[in-house]
Formats: structure tokens, C-alpha cells, sequence
């Protein structure tokens, strides 16, 4: 029997494989695909059926709203600076349209406008030695992040970028669409004051910056989030051995799912709720996703997604937090505060299903050497603790569900 030392080296040495094999993965990617079908090979190896699931997205629409958003603010202010008032207010008015439905509620608002691609669920089931009464959804993804320019390399301005820029930006647009539709309604000269056209100048220097967010690579996405995808494939090794020694679980279904196109705005695990939909709603399912295991220190629990739009189960997380300390780990539970982003959890949350993230992320953007969405997240940056963490909760987990099928939601 292997020790939970040798199951942390086999999860490290699966991720360095997929990596020296596949290398940084964008959605949409051949060696993205290539991942997911070395993923699904090695899920047939413990579970009882596996399918690789295809399904249609535009990889570059999420990320693509940040310039599009800024080329429509930059180009508010010069058809304001030209005298065109209403011009600049519509233009204003779909950037931001762009950014609220694309990023704040990651919906699928300028996706035609990309090129469409094709992208693979993995998808592995464990059915139970008895009857089966409820599920349970271990998930992660397996795409990789184009690399952010500021974490890469100017970590310390990262927050600034974002956060400064982006609510100055919002508040001068805003002012900048209400005063010139005051102007030109109640008929006076545009440029009455000097400080218009100052902030339309404002404007288009501060999305400028916006123009090089995104770098053209993808990182190596060990950290976010491959490690999390070889965890499931752990996971289905051990309870596989144990359904073939004890019988366990006897009355738990077991997902694996490791989805594609995260980092593309969750369309992976929303193709996988549609295509899964009505058998979810069958038996009681409870879904534990995996996100940026980096740090131990920082293991939290989510109530809340997508940018706190999409509620998650609270009862479950709470659950995970009770697992977790029964085997000496501390942890919290954390809404997802606007402006952080996603997990897959939210779009099975929102198909009813009973849904947390496991997360334990720690970019430190003022140490001036981040690893989160850079070059630098390869298999030496991830930490050994978190991944024996992850593997004992989750076990620890499948065996509370088992001796408690009456979990509240």
C-alpha cells in the first residue's frame, strides 16, 4: 500500500508529464486537446466509464472584452474631443455594456464577434458497490492562462492597473456620459468647461495600459490549475481500490470531471451542465471543485461566484470546513468578492446543483515575483502540503457523505 507521501509524488509527477508533454494549454489549443484525451486515458485506468466531451466556444472572447472595452472607452473620448456628444455616449455605454455582461456576469455578450473553436470535457464516473442514492462531482480544469503582463513582470503595479484604473475609469466615463448629455440637452456649448475635455484625455490615457494586459503566451498552468485535474485522477485510483477491497462507496456516485475553457470564462463546465443537466436533478449531487491549490496557509471554502452574483452552497462549505479541521486544517469560508472572477463551481450552482471551490490562492502581488497566471506557475512552484491537504479531505469527505446520505444543502 502506497504511502500519502508516494500519492503526492505520483499527483506531481502526472502534472510534470502533462506539462513536459503538452506544455502551456490555452483553450481551444491541439495540445490543450492532447491533455485532456492523456487525462482521459488515465481516468479509464479507475473508472467504470469515461467520455471525452466536445463541445463549441470562442477561446478568446472573455479576455478580448479587456481591449474592447478600452478601445471603445478611448474611442468615447476622441469622438467627444471631435464634438460628436452622442456618438460618445453610445460608445461609452457598450464599453461598459461590454465589460459588465462578459466579466461581471460572464455571459456570452461578444463571443460571435470571435473565432469559434472546439474544446473537451473529461469526464470519468465510479459507480458505487450498492444502490445508488446520491452524487458527488470532484471537479477541476485543465486550460491554462494566457500569461497577465503585469503579474509577470510588474506585480507591484498589478493593483493599480486594475483596481485604480479601472474604477477612475469608470467613474470619469460616467461622468463624462452624464454631463455631455446634460450639455447638449439643455443646449449648451460642449466644451463649456476645460475639465471635459481634460478627463476625456484622462480616459484614453488611463485604458492605454489595457492594451497590454495579455500576452500572446499561455503560462504552464501548473498551479492554475492542472494539479487540481491530476488530484482527480488520484482520487479515482483510491476509491477505486477501496470499492475493489471494501465495497466503498456503497451508495455515492463519484464524478471526475476536469473541464476545458476556465480561463475562457467557465464555458467548459457550462457545456457540461447543459449537456448533464437532467441527470443531476435525478439524485441529491454535491459538487467539490478544485482552484489554485498554491498555499495551505490560505485554504478557504467558497459561498458565493462569479464575482457574487451566483450563490453556493453554504451548508457544504461549512461541511468541508468541519472535514478539513477534523484533520488539522484550518480554513475559512470566503464569498467571491467582486472583481476576483470565477470558478466552475458557479455554473453547476446555478443548475441547481449543491456547490463549494476548494481554493487556496495566494498571488502575494507585492512580493514582486508572483506566480499566479505568469511563466513562473510550473510543478517547482507548487507545494506538497496542499496537494496530501487535498487528497485527505477529499477522502475524508467521501466517507462522511457515506455515513451521512441526509446532508442538508
Amino acid at each position: 500500500m502506497k504511502s500519502i507521501e508516494q500519492h503526492v509524488r505520483d499527483v506531481l509527477q502526472m502534472t510534470s508529464t502533462i506539462i513536459d508533454t503538452c506544455g502551456p494549454r490555452p483553450a481551444g489549443s491541439a495540445l490543450c486537446k492532447k491533455a485532456a484525451k492523456i487525462l482521459q486515458q488515465e481516468l479509464s485506468r479507475n473508472c467504470d466509464e469515461v467520455t471525452l466531451d466536445e463541445f463549441k466556444h470562442h477561446p478568446r472572447a472573455f479576455l478580448g472584452h479587456i481591449t474592447l472595452n478600452a478601445a471603445l472607452s478611448i474611442a468615447g473620448s476622441v469622438l467627444l474631443l471631435l464634438g460628436q456628444a452622442y456618438l460618445a455616449i453610445a460608445a461609452y455605454i457598450l464599453g461598459h455594456l461590454v465589460n459588465v455582461l462578459e466579466f461581471g456576469f460572464y455571459q456570452e455578450f461578444i463571443d460571435f464577434l470571435f473565432k469559434k473553436k472546439s474544446g473537451y470535457n473529461v469526464v470519468g464516473t465510479l459507480e458505487p458497490s450498492g444502490e445508488v442514492k446520491q452524487q458527488v462531482i470532484f471537479s477541476a480544469h485543465h486550460d491554462s492562462a494566457y500569461e497577465f503582463t503585469f503579474l509577470a513582470y510588474t506585480p507591484k503595479l498589478y493593483f493599480f492597473v486594475i483596481i485604480f484604473s479601472t474604477t477612475v475609469n469608470w467613474l470619469i466615463v460616467a461622468a463624462l456620459a452624464v454631463w455631455t448629455g446634460y450639455q447638449e440637452l439643455a443646449g449648451r456649448p460642449l466644451f463649456a468647461y476645460d475639465l471635459l475635455r481634460y478627463a476625456a484625455v484622462a480616459v484614453i490615457l488611463i485604458d492605454i495600459p489595457f492594451f497590454f494586459f495579455l500576452k500572446k503566451e499561455a503560462t504552464p498552468g501548473a498551479g492554475d490549475n492542472l494539479v487540481s485535474a491530476c488530484i482527480l485522477l488520484k482520487m479515482a485510483e483510491l476509491l477505486h481500490a477501496r470499492r475493489q477491497q471494501e465495497g466503498f462507496p456503497r451508495h455515492t456516485r463519484v464524478i471526475f470531471a476536469s473541464f476545458d475553457a476556465e480561463e475562457s470564462g467557465l464555458r467548459g463546465s457550462r457545456a457540461f451542465a447543459r449537456q448533464y443537466k437532467k441527470k443531476f436533478r435525478n439524485l441529491p449531487t454535491y459538487n467539490i471543485n478544485l482552484e489554485s491549490l498554491y498555499d495551505l496557509k490560505k485554504l478557504n471554502y467558497l459561498v458565493s461566484d462569479i464575482n457574487g452574483t451566483v450563490r453556493l452552497s453554504q451548508k457544504l462549505a461549512k461541511t468541508m470546513q468541519e472535514v478539513a479541521k477534523a484533520l488539522g486544517y484550518s480554513s475559512r469560508l470566503v464569498s467571491m468578492r467582486h472583481g476576483y472572477g470565477a470558478t466552475d463551481a458557479g455554473e453547476l450552482a446555478k443548475i441547481g446543483i449543491q456547490a463549494t471551490t476548494l481554493v487556496a490562492l495566494n498571488p502575494d502581488f507585492g512580493s514582486g515575483s508572483v506566480v499566479y497566471h505568469t511563466h513562473r506557475d510550473d510543478v517547482a512552484h507548487l507545494d506538497p502540503k496542499m496537494i496530501q491537504a487535498a487528497i485527505e479531505i477529499l477522502s475524508a469527505f467521501m466517507v462522511k457523505k457515506e455515513k451521512d446520505m441526509s446532508l442538508p444543502a
